[in-house]
């Protein structure tokens, strides 16, 4: 009679412990939302129909190194979007804002690859990391720094990513706030990563635009690049609307779109 009282009271116990469980794992997890947040970055991954946030800085201007997504493959009440939180166990190595995001298939594992930004140490609150890139792999969900081939160029925000389909990362432009003056100083390079050696090359500026960030950059199917708007110079003149610079990536060369 003991036993069977001490094998009920432990079933009893077992049953309430995996109640617990399940409820955190499905309940927690789903009921997940995210705070509002500005200049984060946002990937759509294909293989699981998945859009992936990153960083971003919410009130009071604090960046976040928070990784969460929503599933897109099948509807949902638009009022109660299904979040679901990454963070807890592959939170960005750092805080993020600022940052330039690609997507990039190697060997059927979807690799997102964060370039640049505001990158915040968690513990001494400086933006002193010296890696530009920083790669996540969506199935292991584990946070990677890949080694460049190539000088490291100059870490810059608030500039575009743009990859083509053989794995060539384009960034052009953005800017560096020099922490000792402070000062922007803005640029009008174009870098090229290819991330399946991760080597690093330099494209042509000859006939591109002036230094500039926060523009829009698009690219097309022929494999131009098409860049649009944002601040030029001084980080206070907007570029005009109907001036369109477009960069052939298979020829390595600049040109405007003719109104």
């Amino acid at each position: 009679m003991i036993y069977l009282k001490y094998l009920s009271f432990n079933i009893i116990n077992y049953y309430l412990l995996y109640k617990f469980i399940w409820s955190y794992l499905i309940y927690e997890v789903q009921s997940f939302t995210p705070a509002a947040r500005a200049i984060h970055s946002t990937v759509f991954v294909e293989n699981n129909n998945r859009l992936y946030f990153l960083g971003g800085e919410i009130s009071g201007n604090i960046p976040v190194n928070e990784v969460f997504y929503l599933d897109v493959s099948k509807k949902f009440d638009a009022a109660y979007p299904p979040w679901t939180d990454l963070t807890p166990f592959s939170a960005i190595p750092f805080r993020s804002s600022w940052a330039g995001v690609s997507i990039k298939n190697i060997n059927n594992d979807p690799i997102i690859n964060l370039f640049g930004g505001y990158m915040l140490d968690n513990k001494i609150n400086q933006d002193s990391f010296t890696s530009i890139i920083h790669t996540f792999n969506v199935t292991s969900q584990q946070w990677s720094i890949p080694q460049i081939q190539g000088k490291s160029p100059t870490r810059r925000r608030n500039m575009k990513a743009v990859m083509d389909d053989s794995g060539i990362l384009y960034i052009f432009g953005g800017y560096f706030i020099v922490p000792t003056i402070p000062q922007e100083n803005m640029f009008n390079d174009m870098i090229k990563i290819d991330i399946n050696t991760f080597s690093l090359s330099s494209g042509s500026t000859q006939n591109g635009p002036s230094r500039r960030c926060a523009y829009t950059a698009t690219l097309l199917p022929k494999g131009i690049i098409v860049y649009i708007g944002g601040y030029k110079e001084d980080g206070n003149s907007i570029v005009d609307i109907n001036e369109v610079h477009l960069y052939d990536t298979k020829l390595d060369s600049w040109s405007m779109m003719a109104s």
